[in-house]
């Protein structure tokens, strides 16, 4: 077996059919790649939807594979699908995500070129492109991740060795940002490339609700702090430093807080100066690169809104996730 797909499903019942269809259209041999779906005991018609599925293309695409487990979260449901896998090759998407053609043949290509590798990423567009919540949660957000070389957890794939040598996916971060735990955690051992031939289309977020559910459980934290460790700085006793992350996202927060038990006025300053560099820096990343190509004049009002709300829900998002960061720094756990 050339590579294993891994796909862990919660309530994916909307996207998962074209999740499959995505992926039973490869232009690979289809003996030589296999699908294993984990279920983590979704509460929707997933289970429905898959199963299906699957007995409509069983002779067709008989190394499709489900399992159904008990809810654990996603950290374990990705470390249960790596036993299954036969292949020394390994990737994962999410069930609301959707891969190009050629996804296998250039996953396969991409690490048999280079030996060294034992991480890969690829290029994440935006499946539901008329959404304009979704074009400002991805423009804004994940083109910024991309930019900076960020390996983005829907699209991402592994040598078998490598998870197994590390000790897998980290079961305490059970919702999102297991993957930069697992970054964190094997960065000694880490050696990655980001190959823009290896194209995933994601689903995002289309309304606020959603956005903020999954804002809440991720944090921007979990890309900062791995732009951090592989961007270009200086160190200092063996701590990578990077002068405009630290003060942005260490010494301004710091300095907040102090001053929210001095003066209201100064706090004031101090976080409206950390707020206004944090959320230029992230919505001026992906608008910039994107013209403003999907901001009509009748728009404008609304996306200073969407600009305000989100604002918010990445500095409280920021704030949550960092604390899993130095639980793992701390105990190594």
């Amino acid at each position: 077996m050339d590579l294993s797909i891994i796909i862990c499903c919660y309530r994916g019942e909307k996207t998962i059919e074209e999740c499959l269809l995505s992926l039973c259209s490869q232009a690979y041999d289809k003996q030589k790649y296999e699908v294993i779906i984990v279920d983590d005991d979704s509460i929707d018609n997933s289970a429905e939807r898959i199963n299906s599925f699957l007995k409509k293309n069983k002779d067709q695409y008989p190394n499709f594979k489900y399992f159904k487990k008990e809810n654990r979260g996603l950290s374990v449901a990705r470390n249960f699908g790596v036993t299954k896998a036969k292949s020394d090759l390994i990737s994962f998407i999410d069930e609301d995500a959707k891969a190009d053609k050629d996804f296998v043949l250039n996953v396969i290509s991409t690490f048999q070129s280079n030996s060294t590798i034992n991480c890969l990423g690829g290029k994440v567009k935006l499946w539901n492109k008329h959404d304009y919540f979704a074009k400002i949660y991805h423009y804004g957000y994940f083109n910024a991740m991309m930019s900076n070389g960020a390996i983005i957890g829907t699209n991402m794939s592994f040598r078998k060795k490598f998870l197994n040598e590390v000790g897998g996916f980290i079961p305490e971060f059970d919702k999102r940002g297991d993957e930069s735990a697992l970054f964190f955690k094997a960065k000694s051992k880490l050696s990655k490339t980001v190959s823009d031939k290896i194209i995933i289309h994601h689903m995002q977020p289309n309304s606020k609700e959603i956005f903020f559910a999954i804002r809440n459980k991720n944090g921007s934290i979990q890309y900062l702090y791995e732009k951090l460790s592989l961007s270009y700085g200086f160190s200092i006793l063996g701590i990578h430093i990077r002068p405009l992350f630290h003060f942005t996202f260490i010494i301004l927060p710091i300095l907040t807080i102090i001053s929210s038990l001095i003066s209201y006025v100064i706090f004031s300053i101090f976080f409206g100066l950390f707020l206004l560099i944090f959320m230029t820096r992230f919505f001026l990343l992906g608008h910039l690169t994107k013209p403003l190509k999907f901001l009509q004049k009748s728009e404008i009002k609304k996306s200073i809104k969407d600009y305000l709300f989100l604002s918010w829900i990445v500095v409280y998002g920021y704030f949550q996730e960092d604390l899993g960061y130095v639980r793992i720094k701390l105990f190594g756990k």
